[in-house]
């Protein structure tokens, strides 16, 4: 099993809350939409004041899932919108195994 996790950190011109609202209600759907995701969880950082403000996870069966998955238009899609409410250069992503 292979976990994509993605540290996000929201844009600067959105507080919390409007952050929080666009990634949980229009990004979280998106994310589950993906072919090949077995699990998608989403986490709101518990302190409002963290470097970061949330973590996404992704789990497929393997790295050809994942990378087929993020290879297709839903990805691209998912992408695009997360320049709506994240600051991508300040996210971290990385991929583990379970």
């Amino acid at each position: 099993m292979i976990r994509y996790v993605v540290v996000l950190r929201r844009r600067a011109d959105l507080t919390r809350e409007q952050f929080l609202h666009v990634w949980l209600t229009e990004h979280l759907p998106m994310a589950r939409a993906l072919p090949g995701v077995r699990a998608v969880a989403f986490h709101a950082a518990a302190r409002p004041d963290s470097d970061y403000d949330g973590m996404g996870t992704l789990d497929f069966d393997d790295l050809e899932s994942l990378e087929a998955s993020l290879l297709g238009s839903g990805a691209l899609a998912l992408r695009a919108h997360t320049a709506t409410f994240a600051d991508s250069e300040g996210s971290v992503r990385i991929v583990v195994e379970l």
